[in-house]
């Protein structure tokens, strides 16, 4: 009234929300640092498409930021079986607040293949339709060293057996070596048996041969008489 204009002001103290404001941004500022200093490639990922990745996916793949906003990451397997398989199993787990993680053959931009090893947990399991984090990194020079490794292990398990078969193509030959010893130690302790034996026999024999040459000798000179043939006879049974 009387044409005066009267002017009210709600005055609010916003220094506190100002100061949460700024720790935020410098949280999330500090985190923007950590993402892309991180040697791990990272990608927020909804509905299999990448939202966002940071320095070290593009260094991975060979996508820049821009070709990986919106990416379609079928592109980034080799095999559709793998694709489904991970969506299958990996958000399964997903959604019940676990983490998942596999390996898997992956394709670059420029076609050429690689091993991923890849970790994923939902932002939200309660609502996956918020999307997830994973993290990625190239294990292929991992995986070339484990196999290098298990063919060094199958050359040495190969050399093992092949030791192993000299080994006992070698214990078996000493035996038949050590068997035919003890064979022939046999025979020449049997052959010198039979020559002690034929000693043995030789000099009865080698009497009996003097006497009957005696007899003869004493029959040519007309010695021969009864008591010399007894005593020939005594002297020839008692050498039998």
């Amino acid at each position: 009234t009387g044409g005066k204009t009267v002017l009210y002001s709600i005055v609010h103290d916003i220094s506190g929300r100002r100061e949460a404001e700024e720790k935020i941004q410098q949280l999330a500022n500090e985190q923007q640092i950590i993402l892309n200093t991180l040697a791990i490639g990272v990608a927020y990922v909804k509905e299999r498409k990448l939202v966002w990745t940071n320095p070290a996916f593009g260094t991975i793949f060979g996508y820049s930021q821009e070709e990986s906003d919106g990416l379609d990451a079928r592109k980034l397997y080799t095999d559709v079986q793998d694709f489904e398989r991970i969506g299958r199993e990996g958000y399964a787990l997903l959604e019940k607040g676990q983490e998942y993680s596999t390996e898997v053959l992956s394709r670059k931009k420029n076609g050429s293949t690689f091993w991923l090893s890849l970790t994923g947990r939902a932002v939200n399991p309660a609502n996956a339709a918020v999307g997830s984090i994973w993290m990625l990194q190239d294990i292929t020079e991992r995986k070339r060293s484990e196999a290098e490794l298990l063919e060094k292990t199958g050359q040495l398990k190969d050399l093992t057996r092949n030791l192993e078969h000299r080994v006992a193509e070698e214990v078996d030959r000493r035996r038949k070596n050590e068997d035919i010893l003890i064979q022939q130690s046999k025979l020449a302790a049997m052959g010198e048996m039979l020559g002690a034996i034929a000693h043995q026999w030789r000099q009865p024999l080698n009497a009996l041969g003097l006497i009957v040459q005696n007899l003869k000798d004493a029959h040519s000179f007309g010695e021969l008489s009864r008591d010399s043939v007894e005593n020939t006879v005594q002297k020839s049974m008692a050498q039998i």
